[in-house]
């Protein structure tokens, strides 16, 4: 039986992230969480664990890059390796272009993109010493839509998305492959609670498949581009959005 991979998620405490240390733990994969939010971490190691998986939780914030070092640190320090790198940690400050603060701004692109450039730059270096590696970013439709409230938020996808396509190509002949999905309306718990009934038809009616997306569906897009079954795909952005960013005008005549 071949040794379990070394998995580590970031935003992982809830929604998306969950997921995947779910669907990564039910693969008998060893997983690390990784999430500034301590309790709600707790609570997704306890869940995965009560289910059978080998987890580990580690607090730390995205948006600070001395936490980035030491969170690696650690993680070669107690594993010696890393298999599999999931970039899932993401804010929105939602406001008109012209209504958003430097401070919000900042804090979007410090966590969304600037956060995960030093993840994959660390993650990088890990796997390069063992020639092998697969890192999966999570973008958003926002990266290629021009949605309202969203000019930080956007501007930081779009950055992670050009990123995923430079990484893919450097990190190639070190046998690392780097992918990203982008995912569109999704139902979390954030979503369920904060989309108000006008604004989940607007996306009923914008969607082709007319549905809102789960997070065991991304998660398992995730699952696949860390998986052989994609060795011979990099550089690559998924959209999980039920044909959203495809679509013109939806009508019949």
């Amino acid at each position: 039986m071949s040794e379990p991979r070394i998995i580590v998620v970031t935003g992982a405490a809830r929604g998306i992230g969950l997921a995947t240390l779910a669907c990564f733990a039910r693969d008998g994969d060893t997983v690390v969480a990784i999430d500034q939010d301590g309790p709600a971490l707790d609570r997704a190691v306890a869940e995965v664990r009560a289910a059978g998986g080998s987890i580990a939780g580690r607090v730390a914030d995205i948006g600070k890059p001395d936490d980035i070092r030491d969170l690696f640190a650690q993680l070669a320090r107690e594993h010696g390796r890393l298999d599999v790198l999931v970039n899932n940690a993401g804010i929105v400050a939602a406001a008109p272009a012209l209504e958003t603060s430097l401070a919000d701004w900042q804090r979007v692109l410090a966590i969304n993109l600037t956060g995960t450039f030093l993840c994959c730059q660390e993650a990088g270096r890990l796997m390069g010493v063992q020639g092998r590696g697969s890192i999966v970013n999570v973008s958003s439709h926002s990266a290629i839509r021009g949605s309202h409230r969203r000019a930080a938020y956007a501007a930081s996808k779009g950055g992670v998305e050009a990123l995923t396509r430079v990484l893919a190509v450097e990190l190639a002949e070190r046998g690392i492959r780097v992918n990203a999905v982008a995912p569109g309306p999704i139902e979390t718990p954030q979503v369920a609670t904060g989309h108000s009934p006008a604004r989940r038809q607007a996306w009923l009616d914008a969607v082709p498949l007319a549905r809102y997306g789960t997070v065991d569906e991304v998660a398992a897009t995730i699952r696949f581009l860390a998986s052989e079954a994609a060795a011979y795909i990099t550089g690559q952005v998924i959209r999980i959005d039920g044909g959203f960013t495809a679509a013109g005008l939806q009508s019949p005549v």
